[in-house]
């Protein structure tokens, strides 16, 4: 199974190197620090309830890596003025998958915040979501 997770090019960093440091894989280290967590949730009875754990679920979904660098592939050939017209019409589209995602993790993401009685800003702090910047 292959999951995709945007983080910030910081947090990034610092697991590649904590993955080196302990002389294993980014990958192996990211499974080993999940399984340790979904063990201490268990351990301490830790359990979402259904709806929140489905509003999360969506919240979590985004496109696939190839999806992005597809993505910004194309955004770098409209920045130099190379782009062909079927990739401006494969930009659009993409750009619009973007959108649509992003509409409906933010309507999770309030429905969430109103469940757990916390503001939406509040809520996006703590999952450590940023407000995107637009070109």
């Amino acid at each position: 199974m292959t999951i995709s997770l945007e983080i910030a090019p910081e947090l990034e960093n610092q697991l590649r190197q904590t993955a080196a440091k302990n002389g294993t894989t980014l990958e192996s280290y990211l499974t080993e620090l999940i399984q340790r967590d979904l063990k201490s949730c268990e351990e301490i009875g830790i359990n979402l309830p259904k709806t929140e754990a489905e509003l999360l679920a969506q919240i979590n979904l985004g496109l696939s890596e190839e999806m992005w660098q597809k993505y910004h592939l194309l955004l770098d050939k409209r920045r130099s003025e190379i782009l062909e017209p079927n990739e401006q019409q494969e930009l659009i589209e993409i750009s619009d998958r973007i959108e649509r995602a992003n509409a409906k993790r933010i309507a999770a993401l309030a429905k969430l915040s109103q469940i757990r009685g916390v503001e939406i800003g509040i809520l996006m702090e703590e999952f450590g979501i940023k407000t995107p910047s637009y070109e």
